[in-house]
């Protein structure tokens, strides 16, 4: 399971899972491994993140996916709109996307790696 750390509490360590609250007992977690380290993308070739822009952070690009969810069309719009000018950088974020509890949060993920994926010519 990834999610993002937010809080340790007495006895429980609170998480960010696809933008709900969870708390979980610290006696039932067997280890946790920073999301970075736990990726089995390739480093290099087609398809491997690329850097992360001057000024932006992964967790703008996580805040940019929950984004994809908002009501507000605008919002979702602007999200949209970062995570495709960042497609390369967000590529690993945008494929934990896909398991989004949200249906437009995965719709707009597969759009965005469609429209901004690699290809191979042969």
């Amino acid at each position: 399971m990834t999610a993002r750390f937010v809080d340790d509490e007495d006895g429980w360590y609170v998480f960010n899972f696809h933008g709900s609250p969870l708390r979980v007992e610290k006696s039932s977690v067997k280890s946790m491994v920073p999301a970075g380290l736990a990726r089995t993308d390739p480093a290099s070739g087609p398809g491997a993140p690329g850097p992360l822009p001057p000024g932006l952070t992964e967790d703008d690009l996580r805040d940019a996916v929950e984004a994809l969810a908002a009501v507000e069309d605008d919002a979702a719009r602007r999200a949209y709109k970062l995570l495709g000018d960042n497609c390369a950088a967000a590529r690993t974020i945008l494929h934990d996307a896909l398991l989004h509890p949200h249906p437009r949060v995965r719709a707009l993920a597969v759009k965005l790696l469609e429209r901004r994926g690699t290809s191979r010519t042969t």
